[in-house]
């Protein structure tokens, strides 16, 4: 807490890692290289169920680490008991079982939302608002 009221940046282990996977000091350029808002026992999602579709395989791992920060539990299939579908694009047979099932479909930006600690979020995709993959 120190280091915040002395305005200094903080980052996390995944900032120190891309860091040296690039080979060149940047300042911050993804949610989870920023500290946790939140409390371990206190994650905004932690009743949430995900299935992820349309993503590569490296882009699924930075997600499931999005999700593991948020408290949400990630599937690797698409079910009825899903909670939320996170898509790259709106297309897909995952994604048309979603909708078919009224599962809300988001975008990554819903999880960067969390991350950053927007919790309107969480109330936004069960309002079918904002973060909706559009068809």
């Amino acid at each position: 807490m120190q280091a915040l009221r002395d305005a200094k940046r903080c980052v996390t282990a995944y900032w120190v890692a891309d860091t040296l996977e690039r080979r060149c000091v940047s300042p911050p350029w993804h949610a989870l290289h920023l500290p946790a808002l939140h409390a371990r026992a206190e994650r905004p999602a932690q009743h949430h169920r995900a299935a992820l579709t349309g993503w590569r395989r490296d882009e699924r791992r930075r997600l499931a680490c999005c999700l593991r920060q948020i408290g949400a539990k990630l599937t690797p299939y698409m079910s009825r008991d899903n909670t939320v579908l996170i898509c790259r694009r709106a297309e897909g047979h995952k994604y048309r079982r979603a909708r078919d099932w009224g599962v809300p479909c988001v975008s990554a930006a819903w999880l960067t939302d969390l991350l950053l600690g927007n919790m309107t979020a969480l109330a936004q995709v069960t309002d079918h608002t904002e973060h909706i993959c559009q068809g």
